[in-house]
Parts: structure tokens; sequence; C-alpha cells
């Protein structure tokens, strides 16, 4: 194959087949709930953690995070420990812990969010996929800069992904200097976050620390420039953070615009962080529906002035009493006529627009809307996945994960079975394998299997599991014998690291396994290559990735 063969599927490669692997992998925003388009378990599951925290006020902020596919990430501000589920990303560090949807969702928690994730906001999508999140007050100050379309549309888009997220509906939101575009915001907005939380201003000098005080904000900032930031650094305080559009100072992290389409957060690590972030702008559909509530609301509060100065006293008066002298009603035709001529009361964050305008009439109510029937959970190509965290899978499509599902993945890559003490010594290396407190825990985790795999495993005299299919032998059936390519594709993205955060015990598996699925996705790239079929070959080239 010449050169220029070579050089016309790598640039393929980078444009068509990376656009659509990535469609595929990436985490619904929050802003999806607004059309009721499908969010996922991602939302859900973090949602949960942040009522868990609010359980635990003593656990320090969570600085960042990640929502990925099947578990959720997060990054805290010092050391912590955190009871199972929640398991550490790395047996090096303690700060960074993570849990799966489905734990999560499982989670027995209050109805308080914690105040470790009140600012706690997704800025985009990895290259991954996964929603990456960034506490606004624990950054302070994140900037952007690009062309006036992209800072204008990040504004927006943050604005609108911030109010969207449940976690956040404590959260105070100041626009400032949003112009026409705040009124619009947030009238879109205040079905997902209380009308009260937003505070319009045209300059960032008009706020105050007593506006502040004792509350969690986020402000941001349009038009934004150097006196922006010494304006900030007389009223921030550990709870406020600020976004702008410009890059106000160097010393921050800002969000710059790329030429695919897709932004760099500077100053994220060496390198910086690829993300693709919330853009609305002009023509995108979320900001079509923003223009379209904002028209319809001015219609209505015209037409309700228009009916308000026809309405005469006779109009209070109770059906077939009109003729009745005024003495007869409840209240005096003084009284009336002064309600009538009474100047409307107009939120403040609206006044600079209504000048001159009709009042301004509530708007009705609206109906609750019906809610979307609960989905229904897909049935599992396989059994135990050891790809990734492990995961056990029940026949309706229910899993679980944790120590019941790494004690699945030891016996089914031990023969099958294993002593109740051999089992604790691998799980729980660091634990004592005998006594009552081993006792709980193997009683613990044999329920939580027993619940997911009732048909298949066994504890009388030693721990034992039947035949299981599984992702891995999924995954080489299929891009060994298959020859549809949307099949490969499914499987090459199923690929993971394998047994991930297991116990030493999963060392020399996950080696083996590791090694097995990059001699059959080498052996795919090349076939694929050969046969034109690139986006087959870009899919197996992404998953060799996940694998190093």
């Amino acid at each position: 194959m010449d050169n220029s063969r070579d050089e016309e599927i790598d640039q393929w490669m980078s444009q068509e087949g990376i656009r659509t692997h990535r469609r595929r992998r990436i985490i619904p925003s929050s802003t999806d709930q607004i059309s009721h388009a499908p969010v996922g378990t991602g939302l859900d599951a973090m949602e949960k953690v942040a009522f868990y925290f609010g359980d635990r006020p003593e656990l320090p902020v969570v600085e960042m995070g990640q929502i990925k596919e099947h578990e959720v990430t997060l990054s805290f501000g010092e050391d912590v420990h955190l009871d199972e589920p929640f398991y550490p990303v790395s047996e090096e560090y303690r700060d960074h812990w993570a849990i799966a949807h489905t734990d999560a969702l499982a989670l027995a928690t209050g109805t308080v969010y914690g105040q470790q994730t009140a600012a706690l906001t997704a800025i985009g999508n990895s290259m991954a996929g996964a929603k990456v999140l960034m506490n606004t007050n624990r950054w302070e100050v994140l900037g952007s800069v690009g062309l006036a379309r992209f800072t204008t549309a990040i504004m927006v888009g943050q604005v609108m992904e911030q109010a969207t997220e449940p976690w956040a509906r404590n959260q105070h939101l100041w626009l400032v200097g949003y112009r026409e575009l705040g009124p619009k915001l947030v009238s879109f907005l205040t079905p997902y976050h209380e009308e009260s939380r937003f505070h319009l201003v045209e300059s960032i000098e008009q706020v105050t620390p007593e506006d502040l005080h004792g509350t969690s904000a986020t402000i941001y900032v349009m038009g934004s420039g150097p006196a922006t930031i010494e304006a900030y650094n007389r009223i921030r305080s550990g709870n406020v953070g600020l976004m702008t559009d410009t890059v106000v100072t160097e010393q921050a992290m800002f969000i710059s615009e790329d030429e695919d389409g897709g932004a760099t957060v500077v100053n994220a690590g060496p390198s910086g962080l690829k993300i693709w972030p919330h853009l609305v702008g002009e023509g995108d559909s979320l900001y079509a529906a923003m223009d379209g509530t904002w028209r319809k609301r001015q219609e209505e509060a015209g037409s309700a002035a228009e009916a308000a100065g026809n309405l005469t006293v006779g109009d209070f008066l109770p059906a077939g009493d009109a003729d009745e002298p005024a003495g007869s009603t409840s209240i005096s035709v003084e009284d009336l006529e002064a309600m009538l001529d009474r100047e409307s009361v107009i939120p403040d964050h609206e006044s600079h627009l209504m000048e001159n305008r009709p009042p301004v009439a509530p708007l009705p109510a609206r109906e609750p809307a019906t809610p979307a029937p609960p989905a229904q959970e897909q049935a599992p190509r396989f059994t135990l996945a050891l790809l990734g965290r492990p995961q056990i899978y029940r026949a309706d499509g229910a899993r679980a994960g944790g120590k019941p599902a790494e004690t699945v993945a030891y016996l089914h890559l031990h023969g099958s079975a294993a002593d109740a003490i051999t089992t604790s010594r691998a799980l729980w290396p660091d634990e004592e394998s005998e006594g009552p407190a081993a006792r709980t825990r193997r009683t613990r985790t044999a329920k939580k299997i027993r619940d997911t795999l009732p048909e298949t495993f066994r504890t009388e005299g030693e721990w034992r599991i039947g035949r299981l299919d599984t992702d891995v032998e999924w995954i080489v059936a299929t891009l060994t014998g298959s020859s549809d390519p949307q099949h490969m594709i499914d499987a090459c993205e199923l690929v993971d690291e394998p047994l991930r955060a297991c116990a030493p015990w999963a060392d020399e598996h996950r080696s083996r396994i590791a090694d097995e699925l990059r001699q059959i996705l080498r052996d795919v790239e090349n076939q694929a290559l050969a046969s034109d079929q690139f986006e087959i070959a870009e899919a197996a080239r992404q998953a060799s990735y996940g694998l190093q």
C-alpha cells in the first residue's frame, strides 16, 4: 500500500470514523430533558450521589468528575474514605473515587443535596463521550476564547446546562450583561430552576458581597474585561465561581475554540483537556425553543393586558347582581377602580425591557407533563462483564457491580469454585478472612450475587458459580465470526481495561485478556483496511488504545 493510500485512510479515519465513534459513546446533556429526550441513567446516578453527600456534610468538596457510560467518577479536594459501593479509582491516590450507575441508583439517601456538588456542572463531553464535570466554586474562574459566535453560544449553553442539573437546584445564577438574552433564559429555564435563584444585572459592579452572603453562586459575565476580575476579587468567597466570555486572567482555566468544532480547556493539565462543549447559539434547536417560549409569553402578556383594559366594575360583580347597589358587594366600587388603575408589579430582571409596555400578567399554570413510561432494560448479551469494572447481569437486564461482581469474576476465572476463606483472602486481601466481620462481608456479598444470579450461584460447602457467558467471549466471537459491520463496531466499543480496580488476584488475568484482545483487534484492523472498511478499522484501533 503506497504512502498516498495510507494518508487517505488516516485522513478519513480522523474525520468521519472518529465523529461517528464519538456520537455513539456520548453521554446526554441535562438540557435534553427540556425536549423530553431520554438522558440515560448517568444524571439520575449523579443526583443520587449528591443526595448521598447531603447526608454526609463532613465530606470534602468534589472538585471535578466524569459521568461515564456505566459509572460516575469524582475527584475530591483532599483524601477521603468512602464506603462501598464506592471504590477508589487508584490504590495510590485516595481522593479519586467512583461508583457504578446501578450502585448509585440503589443508594439509601435523604432528599437534601450536598454542598459538595452544588456548583459541580458539566462543561462538555470528553473525546470518549464522558460528561466532564467541574466545580465552578472550587476553580473560581473559567474563561472562554474564540469567535463571538462561539463565546456567546458557550455562555448561553453553560447557563442552560447548570440550570437543568438537578443537584444544582439551590445554586444562584447571576447573568451579567446578558441584555435581552437574560429574560429569555430565565423565562425558558424557570420550569427547571427556581426563578428566585436567577439574578440579572448589567454590570458585575452591581453585585455586592451582601448579595452573595450565605449562598452558593455562579456569576456568568458577558462583555467581560480586565475590570471583571477586579470586581470579582472584591466580592469573591469560597462559594462563588465566575465564568466569562473572554480570558480575564491567564492564571485560570479557559475554554478555547478549536477548528474542528470542539474546544480545549487550557491550564487543565500539561496539554489541556479536549472537550465538546455545550454550545447553544442562533440556529440551534434549544435557542429556537427559547425564542419561541419568549414570544409566546409576550403574546400572552399582551392579550391579558388588552383584556384587562376592557374590564369594567360590573365584570367583578357576582352573576345576576349587576343591577344591585354597589354597597351589596363585598368590595367597594372605589377599591375596584383603584385595583384597575394601579401599576403592575414587574420582576426586577425584566423591568428594563418592559418600559412603556402593557403590564405583564402571570402566565397560566402549566399542566403537569405526562411522565414517560419507565425505560425497559434490554436483555443482556452476556451474564458477566470482565471489561471495565466487573458487572453481573440478570436475565431481565438488571445488573450489579462492586464486590459481588468481582467475586463472580474471581470464581469464573478460577474454575468456577473456591472455598469461602480463599475467596475472602483474594477479594479482601487487607482484611481478616475469618471471624464475625469476615462472615458478615461474605454474607452480604453472597446475598447480592444470589439476588442477581439465583439460578447459578451456590454456597453449600464452597462458593460455586455455573457456566456464564462473558463480554470477552461475545467480543471475540463477534470480531472473529461476524460479517455484520455494525456488530463488529459494537463489539469494539465494548472493549475496556479488563478487571479494572479489582484486587491483586486479577493482575495475571488482566494481562492475559488484554493480550488476547489486542491480537484480535490488530487482525480486525488489518483486514478492514484491506477491504476499505475504514469505520471498522478505526473502531478496532480506538479499542486497542483503550487497552494500553
